[in-house]
């Protein structure tokens, strides 16, 4: 995959994205677009890709994230698409032995703040922002978890995923952009 192909695929991500989002009632004006995370089959598509990005793109971390390397990129000009201004991009190494049905832009993460560092407290704050219960996502993919990190510099980034079993996007909101987490370091 090339940095032009990504770009291509914006229109078809973020529809999917704002069909689901729609569908739920999160609206997601005003929240920072944090980053758009892509999936790649082979180290030499992510190669490939990180060739591709505009000169002056920043690696601002390729820490070990579960056992493989996720390039955090900050992009040189924001991507500028409908509203939304994306600063960075997630570039995970595949995992080990682990085929991907779909490669490409796989996720939208939305930092909406909280400054509880409780684990459990990000997904009641998320619930009460939005007056939602669990329930009101059960025909979706809906999941709380706390990445686990090996870089004791950096701070694991608490995260609700929800996706729509019939998209191959998934949305994600974590309190603090990834940004300010590598900052703390």
């Amino acid at each position: 995959m090339k940095y032009s192909n990504l770009i291509e695929d914006l229109g078809n991500f973020f529809k999917e994205i704002e069909e689901t989002t729609n569908q739920l009632n999160l609206n997601t004006d005003g929240l920072v677009t944090d980053h758009i995370g892509l999936k790649l089959s082979t180290a030499k598509q992510v190669e490939s890709l990180i060739d591709s990005l505009p000169e002056n793109s920043e690696v601002l971390s390729d820490s070990v994230v579960g056992g493989r390397i996720i390039y955090i990129i900050k992009l040189k000009e924001p991507i500028r698409y409908k509203g939304y201004e994306i600063p960075c991009l997630e570039i995970p190494y595949p995992k080990p032995d682990h085929n991907y049905p779909m490669e490409g832009l796989q996720h939208i993460e939305f930092v909406l703040p909280n400054t509880t560092h409780q684990t459990n407290e990000y997904e009641k704050a998320f619930l009460y922002h939005y007056n939602k219960t669990k329930k009101d996502f059960k025909k979706f993919n809906y999941e709380f978890e706390i990445p686990q990190v090996e870089d004791p510099r950096e701070e694991p980034n608490y995260t609700v995923s929800i996706q729509d079993p019939e998209s191959k996007y998934e949305i994600k909101f974590h309190p603090k952009s990834i940004e300010d987490i590598l900052n703390r370091n």
